[in-house]
């Protein structure tokens, strides 16, 4: 499940950051200022051309991820190591399929049987990329100098992603589970990296992710379909 989170270093010092919200933040609702009107309503993204690095421990390994996301459908990721497919990934609203080439393998895990809930859901995946929905949320936006916040925190789980306010460009987010003390929290450094750290599934996890060419309302074939006789199946 390694690139389940690329869109996904287990330390004492990425724990202590969570849930220290800044103190300058202003708990009010977004001023209307904003222009949302400008944000049309798609029905498809293909990111693709993303370059990535992978970090487990000491291990490091480069991939080429694309990305293709239908609102309130599907989440379909592949990635690519010379030339050849070694990951590709469909996240549903009620499940995860994950298959993995290489070692000729699939895992399927259900989400509405995740106990205890899981850090982040499909809904939370949808609010990194879709604008729109962001836009949409009203009195859950909460705003402080340039910087917007959505909390949708629930009950043993933060769930905070904060925004540029001129365009809604993700500065960083955190997803964190207080039971179990699972997290994904991803942040932009100055050099327009992008960087994932999550002991979620994968432990000591690290993801650097940078550059891709984005097109809207593109078709692409969302296939998770394998030969059943070459490939070793388990639900988990």
């Amino acid at each position: 499940m390694a690139t389940l989170v690329f869109l996904l270093l287990a330390s004492c010092s990425q724990t202590g950051r969570l849930g220290r919200r800044n103190s300058s933040f202003l708990s009010k609702p977004i001023e209307k200022t904003i222009n949302c009107d400008s944000l049309k309503k798609v029905d498809s993204q293909y990111i693709s051309k993303v370059s990535t690095n992978f970090f487990f421990g000491e291990n490091q390994y480069n991939a080429r991820v694309s990305l293709y996301y239908i609102p309130d459908s599907v989440f379909y990721i592949s990635a690519v190591n010379s030339g050849f497919e070694i990951v590709r990934i469909g996240v549903l609203q009620d499940s995860i399929v994950y298959i993995n080439r290489v070692d000729k393998v699939v895992y399927i895990k259900k989400m509405n049987d995740l106990t205890p809930p899981a850090p982040i859901i499909f809904e939370d995946l949808e609010y990194l990329l879709n604008r729109k929905l962001v836009c949409d949320e009203g009195g859950k936006i909460l705003m402080g100098d340039s910087t917007v916040l959505i909390d949708r925190s629930v009950k043993d789980i933060a769930r905070e992603i904060y925004y540029t306010a001129d365009g809604f460009r993700i500065r960083k987010f955190e997803f964190f589970q207080k039971k179990t003390g699972e997290y994904i929290v991803g942040e932009h450094t100055r050099d327009s990296t992008f960087v994932i750290y999550s002991n979620y599934i994968v432990k000591n996890l690290k993801i650097e992710a940078w550059g891709g060419e984005v097109e809207y309302n593109r078709d692409i074939n969302v296939d998770l379909g394998v030969n059943k006789k070459k490939y070793d199946i388990y639900y988990f």
